[in-house]
């Protein structure tokens, strides 16, 4: 007998092939996304962001004068029409929150050195010492014979407070600021270490307590105490 003749396409039997042809395709296609996301690189997760928040940003407060996105003018922009308040914000303590050393040095309270020692550090003593128009704040560490075996030193370059309560102060380093160890208490009319320090190291300055004493201080992002 001869070859059987080649049975003509039907509709089933074409829909069969075509369907069979779509399910490979299909196939094919998951396998090289899987294939292709599998290589593709893995996304990194983000860095932990550990700067504080704004404070400008967060304030809930009434003034809209806060928010960090209005630019600083000067006293003299609101002076015109209002002088009278102007004046007395000026003379108020907090109009001196904080002042540039050169605005403190004719005090009599920076005429001399002035040294002094603190039963928190023991064998350490505290000096604040005005240079020209240069204000240092050291710390020497002595043996029992007073000699000097260490001596740590920063130059003062903000003064923070009134003077009605006392002074406290900021050195400044390539933009970062911290707040040394000595403080000025007005009330008591004594040098001793500022508050919450138990060593001579400097402590950071963060954004939270500009807020308050320069509202025109604008932080660096990604860091702590850079402004």
């Amino acid at each position: 007998m001869g070859p059987s003749p080649a049975r003509p396409d039907t509709p089933s039997r074409l829909a069969r092939r075509l369907l069979l042809v779509a399910l490979c395709l299909a196939l094919l296609g998951g396998v090289g996304w899987s294939v292709a996301r599998w290589l593709s690189p893995r996304p990194q997760p983000a860095e932990p962001d550990d700067t504080p928040p704004d404070p400008r940003r967060t304030y809930q407060g009434p003034y809209l004068n806060v928010r960090p996105e209005v630019q600083y003018v000067g006293d003299a922009a609101c002076a015109g029409c209002h002088q009278l308040e102007s004046d007395g914000f000026h003379h108020h303590p907090m109009g001196r929150s904080i002042l540039p050393v050169a605005a403190v040095l004719d005090s009599p309270l920076y005429r001399d050195p002035r040294s002094f020692t603190s039963e928190r550090i023991p064998g350490s003593t505290f000096r604040l010492e005005r240079r020209g128009n240069r204000l240092f704040n050291t710390q020497s560490l002595l043996n029992q014979k007073g000699e000097t075996l260490a001596r740590f030193e920063s130059e003062v370059r903000y003064v923070i407070g009134s003077g009605e309560r006392g002074h406290s102060y900021f050195a400044e380093r390539d933009g970062y600021l911290f707040q040394t160890s000595i403080s000025w208490f007005g009330q008591e009319k004594r040098w001793d270490l500022s508050p919450g320090f138990q060593d001579g190291r400097l402590r950071e300055v963060i954004p939270e307590c500009l807020a308050c004493h320069a509202n025109a201080a604008r932080p660096v992002a990604g860091t702590v105490d850079r402004y």
